[in-house]
C-alpha cells in the first residue's frame, strides 16, 4: 500500500495474508477469500497526507451528489486500473432503483448512478461512497459497468453507523487508519452481496 506524504515521496507498508479460518460477521460466516488482506502493522498518520474519513451522520437523500473511487476494471471482468479512479454519482430513490434492477433493494442500501459509462465497475466492491466529506456507503455490486438506468449498490454506513461505532470505538478510530474501518466496512459490504 503506498501512502502519500506531505512531500511527493510515497511510503510502503506490508500486507499479512488474509486468515485462513473462516469468521463470523453479522451471524454469516465467511471464508478467507472474502476478508481484505490487513496490513502488517499500523499506520501512523501523523505526518501522512491522509486522515480517517468521517462516518456519515444522516442518511442520504435521493438527488444527493456523492464521489466514488475505486481501482476496479472500466469495462466488465476487464483488468483492474493502473490509477486510483474517481466517479461524481447522484443517489437514486430506492423506488427507482428497484425498477431499474428489479426489486431487491434493501432499506440498509443506497443506490447511485453517474452519467452513461461513469459508475462503479468489476472489482470496484469495497470502494467507498462520499457524501458531503463522510463516508456514506461501501460499494456492494455494480450492474453491468455504468450502463444508463443501471445504479451501483452501496451498503449504507448510516444504517449501520452504531454497529461500526460498537466494533470500533471512537478513540480507536482516530488513531488507526481508515483502511482498517475499510476493512470492516467491506466486510459488511460483501453480506448485502451475498443476500441479493
Amino acid at each position: 500500500m503506498a501512502l502519500a506524504s506531505s512531500s511527493p515521496q510515497t511510503g510502503t507498508k506490508a500486507i499479512n495474508s488474509t486468515k485462513t479460518e473462516p469468521r463470523i460477521v453479522g451471524e454469516t460466516k465467511a471464508g478467507p477469500n472474502e476478508f481484505p488482506y490487513q496490513l502488517s502493522a499500523n499506520l501512523s498518520l501523523e505526518r501522512a497526507s491522509v486522515d480517517v474519513i468521517a462516518l456519515s451522520k444522516s442518511a442520504v437523500v435521493a438527488g444527493s451528489q456523492c464521489t466514488f473511487t475505486g481501482w476496479g476494471s472500466d469495462t466488465w471482468n476487464g483488468p483492474v486500473s493502473d490509477v486510483l479512479e474517481k466517479a461524481s454519482l447522484n443517489i437514486v430513490s430506492r423506488d427507482s432503483c428497484n425498477i431499474q434492477l428489479d426489486p431487491y433493494v434493501q432499506v440498509d442500501q443506497i443506490c447511485a448512478e453517474g452519467r452513461e459509462g461513469s459508475n462503479a465497475c468489476f472489482l470496484d466492491e469495497g470502494g467507498p461512497l462520499v457524501c458531503g466529506g463522510q463516508l456514506s456507503g461501501i460499494l456492494s455490486h455494480s450492474v453491468n459497468c455504468g450502463k444508463k438506468d443501471k445504479p451501483s449498490v452501496y451498503a449504507s454506513v448510516f444504517s449501520h453507523r452504531d454497529w461500526i461505532q460498537q466494533k470500533i470505538p471512537s478513540a480507536a478510530i482516530h488513531n488507526t487508519s481508515y483502511v482498517t474501518l475499510l476493512a470492516m466496512l467491506t466486510a459488511l459490504a460483501s453480506l448485502w452481496s451475498g443476500r441479493t
